[in-house]
């Protein structure tokens, strides 16, 4: 009986061992698409980038889409600094995301999993 619950309980913390690794690795993925673009907008300009959604397909695991909102150097007739919200597709090249190409922005997911699949 004791061995019974013994493995019940070790099966569980295998479990949520690997679910937890699963979420860091997803995490991890999630910070460098994001460090990426926000390292090639701050070359281009941008004063501050803040971060949107990052979306991925499990049929287009080497490709995510990704949204940012880029605030840049000058203002308008306001004052008031720029803002422009982009979404890029990333492309998986070796152990770093790559911008393969400026699509239209969306925060919707299912949207977004659309543009990854290639549609308007």
């Amino acid at each position: 009986m004791f061995r019974a619950k013994s493995a019940r309980l070790y099966r569980f913390s295998f479990v949520f061992i690997l679910a937890l690794s699963f979420l860091a690795s997803c995490s991890r993925q999630e910070k460098e698409a994001f460090k990426s673009v926000e390292d090639f907008l701050k070359r281009a300009g941008a004063r501050e980038v803040k971060t949107g959604i990052f979306v991925t397909r499990p049929d287009l695991p080497d490709e995510a889409y990704v949204t940012v909102v880029a605030t840049w150097n000058f203002a308008d007739a306001k004052g008031e600094l720029q803002k422009e919200s982009l979404g890029y597709i990333l492309k998986k090249e070796g152990e770093a995301w790559k911008i393969s190409r400026n699509v239209q922005f969306t925060e919707d997911k299912t949207k977004a999993r659309e543009l990854l699949e290639g549609k308007k």
